[in-house]
């Protein structure tokens, strides 16, 4: 019997398309002011069954337009939906931006083809559970480690170390980011030090600061405090 997969390349042959021709989420990248740089783009297994798919590829077409329209940023803080992303898209709307960032925020993200997330058993006892999320994390990193390309790891590079449009841009990032990045890029790891957010009063660091390019490091936007939003908004969106 084969073993279940609990993450990995979405098999929507839709998605897969609509990431092909932007591997990014909202403004274009480079064009951006803000990037909030994230491992993956996750989505709901069954979400061609869920009412907001055809809103959903209308916004992976053109984000921009989307949020300029239905005056939100994302079709997942929808009451329609609830699954994979809209917990990270409702943390999101704590900036409280409207549609006039349409064209300076950017969701870009390590791996550049959409994914899913299935919830795995929920197992009572405490030893089975252990030993279950241990596993589930190993088939995880593993996953996310094979889904990564060369290709699109030098253009996160070239976004950060280069920015050949000399355009201003604040990168935000998270821990697993960039152990993911170090792991995978020479030049992120010769030229990035992780440092802890324990150190700081509002959970937000400077790592890098260079060429108009200034990468900001904030916990995953699921457990960014109130506090730490409230910090942002004033610091950057302001």
């Amino acid at each position: 019997m084969s073993e279940q997969i609990y993450f990995g390349k979405h098999p929507n042959q839709e998605l897969q398309n609509l990431f092909l021709e932007k591997p990014y989420q909202g403004q274009y990248y480079e064009d951006a002011d803000f990037i909030f740089l994230g491992q993956d783009a996750n989505f709901g297994y069954n979400i061609h069954n869920e009412v907001i798919f055809e809103e959903l590829k209308e916004y992976l077409r053109d984000g921009v337009l989307y949020w300029k329209k239905y005056k939100k940023h994302h079709p997942f803080i929808s009451n329609n939906y609830s699954d994979a992303g809209d917990t990270y898209h409702g943390r999101f709307t704590k900036l409280k931006l409207d549609s006039s960032y349409a064209e300076r925020v950017s969701f870009l993200e390590i791996i550049n083809v959409p994914t899913f997330n299935i919830t795995p058993p929920n197992y009572k006892d405490k030893v089975l559970k252990n030993e279950f999320n241990k596993k589930l994390q190993k088939q995880n990193k593993q996953t996310r480690n094979e889904l990564i390309e060369k290709e699109h790891i030098k253009k996160i590079e070239n976004l950060i170390f280069e920015n050949k449009t000399n355009k201003p841009k604040t990168i935000f990032i998270y821990n697993e980011c960039i152990l993911l990045l170090q792991k995978h890029s020479s030049i992120f790891k010769t030229n990035i030090v992780n440092v802890s957010l324990n150190n700081t009063e509002n959970g937000i660091i400077t790592l890098y600061e260079k060429n108009n390019i200034k990468l900001v490091k904030i916990n995953y936007l699921m457990y960014v405090s109130n506090f730490t939003f409230e910090c942002l908004k004033k610091l950057y969106f302001s």
